[in-house]
Order: structure tokens, then sequence, then C-alpha cells
């Protein structure tokens, strides 16, 4: 198993910059469709678009409360709601059709015909349906999830939806192939977490790699690896260290926790040498870098976004 290494020199400066126009352009015209659906929300613009967002997202909610839905649009597939994920997760998916839209317009952008994207931490399945329809019959999808009612959701999901292109497994992603400790949430069906107690319940699941799914599975590349597990990230960063080091994992969207990454410098810094590192925003520009990514300076930067900004972008991948 790889170990992460002492820092060392930054090399992105060769990398490109990301292009995301279209996923600008789709953000502005889907927000601008919302806008004319629930008018009201417009006068709360001059507040602020924080202010706006979450007055968008109670309209939304409301919408699904006065008429519950089980399933949503995804990716062009009817797909199964969980009730236990929280109203706005379900309200999102099911009546705006738009789920977390900042990260959502980026995979969309990065996820070309022929793509290869890994979804750890896939839930119901909202990104391995997006990205499905985005790779096409040519691309790869592979998705994890390892606990029993959301991966039985996404499995009879694909079944009413096929997707050849996408491979499911039950399997949670960390730092070694085994078995690991999968908290369960008593809050909502999302919130279940290898490396934070978030309920009184528990249960054992298997685990694996990335390197080891690289590897058996002979992948070149993967285009895009998201990851959303509620505080293990850098679990499932710390087994993909070999296909990071080689280049091999071109861009990462992941989810922000800074309690979990405090005892994690070495590894922040092994990663953050490889990427240009953005702070993803709920606004149009989607994205604002953070130069000399420090865990200090993204910790900072992350404070300042707000609650619609725990989620980080890095493109490049730049190998040893």
């Amino acid at each position: 198993m790889a170990t992460p290494g002492a820092f060392s020199t930054r090399r992105v400066g060769s990398l490109p910059v990301p292009r995301l126009g279209g996923a600008r352009l789709r953000f502005v015209l889907r927000s601008c469709a919302l806008l004319a659906r629930y008018p009201s929300v417009a006068v709360r613009l001059p507040d602020g678009l924080g202010t706006a967002t979450a007055a968008m997202e109670e309209k939304v909610v409301q919408s699904f409360v006065r008429s519950p839905q089980t399933f949503g649009r995804i990716g062009g597939a009817r797909v199964r709601l969980n009730p236990r994920n929280t109203l706005p997760e379900n309200a999102a998916m099911a009546v705006a059709g738009w789920y977390e839209p900042p990260i959502s317009e980026i995979l969309t952008s990065l996820c070309r015909p022929g793509a290869c994207v890994v979804d750890v931490g896939a839930n119901i399945g909202w990104y391995t349906f997006l990205a499905a329809q985005r790779v096409g019959p040519t691309g790869r999808v592979f998705a994890f999830e390892p606990e029993p009612e959301n991966f039985a959701l996404l499995s009879e999901s694909l079944r009413d939806n096929p997707r050849p292109q996408v491979r499911v497994w039950a399997e949670a992603v960390s730092d070694h192939d085994g078995e690991e400790t999968l908290f369960l949430s008593d809050e909502a069906a999302s919130f279940h977490s290898t490396a934070r107690h978030v309920g009184t319940r528990s249960l054992t699941v298997r685990s694996l790699r990335i390197d080891t799914v690289v590897h058996d599975l002979a992948l070149p590349s993967v285009d895009v690896l998201k990851i959303d597990v509620e505080g293990g990230e850098p679990k499932v960063l710390r087994g993909a260290l070999d296909s990071l080091r080689a280049g091999r994992v071109r861009n990462l969207l992941i989810e922000w926790r800074s309690e979990t990454w405090e005892a994690e410098k070495p590894l922040w810094e092994e990663i953050a040498a490889r990427y240009r590192v953005y702070r993803i925003l709920m606004r149009p520009r989607l994205v604002e870098e953070i130069p000399d990514p420090t865990l200090e300076r993204v910790h900072a930067a992350m404070l300042a976004v707000g609650r619609h900004g725990r989620n980080l972008f890095l493109a490049g991948g730049a190998p040893d």
C-alpha cells in the first residue's frame, strides 16, 4: 500500500486551466428557469445569492411536501428516491431536477463520451446516472455504495433503466482491502460514514481501495473520481495514492470537512502537489482557484464559502 511522502514541489505549473464555459452557461440558464418557475424568489436577489438560494430551496421543498414523489428524473432515467434522505435532497431531485447544481454542472462538463468515472458514495445514484448519460455506451461508470438500502434502490433503478456502462459495488472504498465499520446515521440515509460516529447503529461491510480497482480492472485512467463519504475522504484518497502518483486520476470532486483533515497534512500536501485546487461556489463562475493550497489556506477558503460550498474540484493529475 502506498504511503504519503514528504511535501514536494507543486507540479501544476504546466497543467491547463479547466474549461467550464459550458457548465457556467448551463448553470445560468437553469437558474433563470427556476426563477421563472418561482418568481417570488427574485425579490431576494438584492439580499445576496446565499439568501436567494436558501429561498429557492425552501420553495422547492414546499412543492415536494405538497406533492411527495418517490422518483426523480436523473440523467434521462426515472430513479428511485430514498425517503430517508433529507427533504432538500429529495426535493431537489424530484421537483427541481437539479441536485447540487455547481457539482452537477462541473461533472457534466468533465464527462465526455467514452470517459471513465468512479462514484464513491453513490447513494441512490444521482451522479451515477448523470455520468452514465454523458459518457455514453463507450464509457464506464463504477459506483460504490455500501449501505444496503441505498444500494438496493440504486440496483433497482439500474434494473428499471438499464445502463450497461455502469457497474455497482456494495463495498465501502477505503485505505485497505478487507472490512470497514459503517456507522449508520439516525438523521438521514445520506449521512452514513466510515469515519465518524453519526448514529447509534453500525454494520460491518467489505472494503477495497481505488488502487485495487484500477489494478484489477486494468484502467488506464480515471477521468473523474467523485468522493462524498461524510468524512471518509482521506481514507479513500490514501487508498488511491498509487493511481494519483501515476497521474491516472485526472480530476477529483470531493466533499470537504476540515475536521477530518486536521491530522492528514502530509496526505493533503501529497495530493495538492499534483492538482490545481478550486473551491466550488454556488454562483455562476462555479469555481475559484486556491493558490498555494496548504491545508490552512484550504480551511480558510472553505470557511468563507458558506454552507453551499463544502466541496473541492481538483483538476490536472500531474504524475511523478
